[in-house]
């Protein structure tokens, strides 16, 4: 198999993070990767073949330009589209790649990841799902796949400048191809819901009930969501950041105090050791994050378990549909 072709979305961009794509679908179809990596112009020609079959959108205002230009960059140019939300108050936060991948006389796989990591050289504790299926010859959708299909189909319409007829097309087949994808399921989960937030003009929550045991980790906290942690269950977990946990009002902090346990993170954990490597330091303008970025939850109701994980922070703006988020939920039995 070669990777075909990718989408990426992400709420701040690194250019040179972004050079990993095209330069791994170059690698892919190349038989002796380390003799092409030792010629530049092997590598320009190739990159120019695939610059139009991958694209990434992310946060209009967030790209990274890096300190040292290279002519590299200038394959990116028509790839990256920057977006905003329809919802103005909100930002486009969604962090996901779709990948394409094909090969003679099998059938077409995709993976999906959702994840909490940006698009940059962060050091940050994230998390990532991994989703991985075959296109199946069919042509109804699977309805579980369509909220994932509408995501990456409606994209382009958030463009804030205009978008390539070939980044159209990909982004066209690839969202119609994955509604027709059956995924395969990670090892004792039963069933997977996607949720995107902020899209299509449809306010989605998310919500769940009362759930008999919730975990939420979150580096970003807001009154509202995190309520929920204080009004049910028991032997609750919140897991944050000793500055977010500090703007929340006392009273809250003592009532949800009253059935759930509250953490944050060893510094010792914050920043990972030294490896000698600084380049990505030298050649973008981000700042160099560490430290707590998953956002994660889990809730307990009758014989099952819940992750929601993705790009949620527990604050209104995520929850409450305002931004653009993707979070998926796998469920399974507590007992495994």
């Amino acid at each position: 198999y070669i990777l075909d072709r990718a989408i990426t979305t992400t709420f701040s961009l690194d250019l040179l993070s972004l050079l990993m794509a095209p330069l791994s679908m170059v690698l892919f179809e190349c038989p002796n990767k380390k003799e092409t990596l030792k010629d530049p112009t092997a590598i320009l020609e190739a990159l120019r073949r695939v610059s139009g079959r991958f694209a990434a959108f992310c946060q209009q205002g967030r790209i990274a330009v890096p300190k040292n230009d290279n002519i590299l960059f200038r394959y990116l140019e028509k790839a990256v589209v920057e977006v905003r939300p329809k919802d103005l108050k909100g930002v486009f936060h969604a962090k996901t790649w779709l990948m394409r991948f094909i090969a003679n006389g099998m059938p077409v796989v995709y993976r999906f990841l959702c994840l909490s990591k940006n698009l940059t050289f962060d050091r940050s504790w994230d998390t990532i799902l991994t989703l991985e299926g075959k296109l199946k010859d069919r042509k109804v959708a699977f309805a579980l796949n369509n909220p994932l299909g509408d995501f990456f189909e409606i994209l382009p319409e958030l463009a804030a400048s205009e978008v390539t007829e070939e980044v159209k097309n990909n982004v066209a087949l690839m969202a119609d191809e994955v509604r027709r994808t059956e995924f395969e399921l990670p090892e004792d989960f039963d069933g997977y819901e996607f949720l995107p937030l902020g899209m299509l003009g449809k306010r989605k929550k998310l919500n769940w009930g009362r759930p008999s045991r919730t975990l939420i980790v979150s580096p970003f906290l807001d009154k509202e969501p995190i309520h929920n942690l204080a009004e049910s269950g028991t032997n609750n977990v919140l897991i944050s950041r000793e500055e977010s946990l500090d703007e929340l009002p006392e009273e809250l902090i003592k009532a949800i105090e009253q059935n759930s346990q509250i953490y944050v993170m060893d510094t010792a954990a914050e920043v990972p050791e030294e490896t000698g490597e600084e380049e990505t330091s030298e050649t973008s303008s981000l700042t160099d994050l560490s430290g707590l970025h998953a956002k994660l939850v889990i809730f307990e109701e009758g014989w099952n378990a819940f992750v929601l994980s993705g790009s949620a922070n527990a604050t209104r703006a995520a929850w409450s549909g305002e931004n653009v988020e993707f979070m998926t939920q796998m469920v399974g039995k507590k007992s495994r």
